[in-house]
């Protein structure tokens, strides 16, 4: 405040031609000063609005993205929605599917259970069938010998013939029972007085009777089925592999099988594998397979066998060695079932057996058969 005062005070002592000249340099001074201030200011506002136009450039920019990325997102909220339909549709598929699933699993079960039901049933029809062919070849050699004799057993020839209803009657029912068993009825056969596969491949009847293959070797192929197929002249594996359908249905027919339990076991597949092997291996021949125990015995089926392995007969020795009475009271004590079997034959059969003459016994058997 003091300096003020003191540059008044000078300034007053000052003559007009000096404080004109001050009032000049001051004017020169202000205006400068007043110059570059604008210059500074326009030099600010010239940055400040380049910042601006940038700033609005900006926001432009983002203001753009922003429409951009609401449209983006609208778009992935509508694709959400589209997914999210799809994956409860999926959803509903799957349970759909695993719905389906189960029910498919059940009916398999199902389907499972009942094959190995009809597969244990066809076993059983087959060893029912076998055990009932036996017993009709009991019945029937029982019902011949009492129709056959000399001229001093006349009465009791006439007590079999007209006097026993009852074995008539239970050969009749074990006839009808075989009928039933068969699932399929086949066709009448026309029997044209000699065998089919001379029909179907003219092959000559001398020719195939030279030779007789031990059919056995196919399963389910008994010595009772063997010697059905000798009558019905089939005697090779190459005739039974030459079969189709049709001679299936025929053969079974004539030696009263089931048509079916042939085609589930094979027996043409199993007879053509036979015949095959025998022409790569011509020098060595298979041995022939024959049944064990006491089922070689023709007329022997399972349940008889149990029989006389409970009586105590439990190998083909003991059963040649064993009279043919004794066997009789056996079966009359097993049952009136079994009492109808003739084991008048039996103990020669097991003897040849047991010795190993197979051919023996074999010819021995179509005898019986051809007997009846």
């Amino acid at each position: 405040m003091q300096l003020i005062n003191d540059f008044v005070e000078y300034l007053a002592t000052l003559t007009t031609q000096y404080l004109l000249i001050f009032a000049i340099l001051g004017l020169l001074l202000f205006t400068l000063g007043l110059l570059v201030g604008w210059l500074i200011q326009r030099r600010q506002t010239g940055r400040l609005r380049h910042q601006l136009r940038q700033s609005d450039k900006e926001k432009d920019s983002l203001q753009h993205r922003l429409t951009s990325t609401d449209e983006e997102q609208k778009s992935l909220a509508r694709e959400l929605v589209s997914i999210t339909s799809e994956k409860d549709e999926i959803l509903v598929q799957q349970r759909e599917f695993r719905k389906n699933l189960d029910g498919i699993s059940n009916e398999l079960r199902k389907l499972r259970a009942s094959n190995e039901q009809l597969n244990a049933t066809n076993q059983s029809y087959a060893s029912t069938i076998e055990d009932l062919n036996d017993q009709i070849i009991g019945l029937k050699t029982r019902n011949e010998q009492l129709l056959r004799g000399d001229a001093g057993a006349g009465e009791r020839r006439e007590a079999g013939a007209g006097g026993n209803p009852e074995l008539e009657q239970r050969l009749r029912a074990l006839e009808d029972r075989v009928a039933r068993l068969s699932p399929d009825q086949p066709e009448p056969v026309v029997d044209l007085g000699k065998p089919t596969h001379e029909v179907r491949i003219g092959e000559s009847y001398r020719e195939v009777n030279q030779r007789r293959d031990d059919l056995t070797r196919i399963r389910t192929i008994g010595p009772f089925n063997q010697s059905k197929l000798y009558e019905a002249g089939v005697y090779t594996f190459e005739q039974i592999a030459d079969w189709d359908d049709e001679d299936l249905e025929s053969y079974a027919a004539r030696i009263g099988y089931v048509a079916q339990l042939m085609r589930e076991e094979d027996w043409i597949g199993q007879a053509r594998k036979l015949a095959d092997d025998r022409q790569r291996h011509p020098e060595q021949p298979a041995e022939p397979r024959h049944p064990e125990g006491l089922r070689a015995v023709e007329g022997i089926g399972p349940e008889i066998e149990t029989v006389l392995k409970e009586a105590g007969i439990h190998d083909l020795t003991t059963l040649a060695e064993t009279p043919v009475d004794e066997l009789e009271a056996m079966l009359q004590q097993a049952g009136s079932r079994f009492a109808m079997h003739d084991p008048g034959s039996w103990p020669r059969q097991a003897a040849l057996a047991a010795a190993g003459k197979w051919d023996d016994l074999q010819r021995l058997q179509v005898e019986l058969h051809a007997g009846k």
